[in-house]
């Protein structure tokens, strides 16, 4: 990954050498350039700043970062299945998606296809290679309740492992928009900062 970073860097040093001491907005080079590097890590090639994929997808990510932090992305969290029937920003944002998505399951296709687990090339094959070593949490369901059992609540008892996984999962991230508020419950000193303890029954204690 280093190699390829300075690859880019010079590339982009290289773009505003172009220029010629005159002023000029930077954003696109910049952005340009990240993009590019995250297709080289990730897909194992770059695109060339004129390929109409690399357009599309630009401005995809475009859109969702605005609509990330707009207010129609709050309401569309709380109402998701209300606003698929109401016109909006998040109609295009929502298109834009689907359109990333689809590119990215048909990079994943084409990896599966010509994976080479001895010497992956880039960040989807050594996605693909863990996943066939260390998918445990599948592996034990398959092992213990088999393909056709349908799992129920009871079932955690039998599957200690994909128990655990699932409840690092919800400790990691909410499962709602906005998180709730927290406070220490005691004195901590963390990583030699200072955490006092916080008197407030209107937020959540952490112990």
């Amino acid at each position: 990954m280093e190699h390829q970073i300075e690859e880019e860097a010079h590339r982009l040093v290289e773009a505003f050498s172009q220029a010629k001491g005159q002023p000029l907005d930077p954003s696109l080079l910049i952005s340009n350039a990240i993009s590019t590097l995250i297709s080289v890590v990730s897909f194992g090639y770059r695109f060339s700043q004129e390929d109409e994929m690399f357009q599309k997808l630009m401005e995809a990510i475009d859109v969702l970062a605005r609509f990330g932090v707009s207010f129609s992305h709050v309401v569309y969290n709380f109402f998701p299945r209300l606003m698929k029937y109401l016109p909006g920003p998040h109609k295009k944002a929502l298109s834009c998606m689907e359109m990333a998505l689809s590119f990215a399951k048909q990079e994943i296709k084409k990896h599966k296809e010509r994976q080479d687990l001895q010497e992956p090339q880039d960040f989807i094959d050594f996605y693909l290679l863990q996943m066939e070593k260390v998918k445990r949490a599948y592996k034990e369901m398959e092992d213990v309740l088999g393909s056709s059992h349908s799992i129920c609540y009871e079932d955690r008892k039998k599957l200690p492992y994909t128990n655990a996984v699932i409840h690092e999962v919800q400790r990691a991230k909410y499962i709602l928009p906005v998180g709730v508020p927290r406070r220490c419950s005691k004195e901590l000193n963390m990583l030699g900062f200072h955490i006092p303890r916080v008197q407030n029954i209107n937020m959540v204690a952490i112990p």
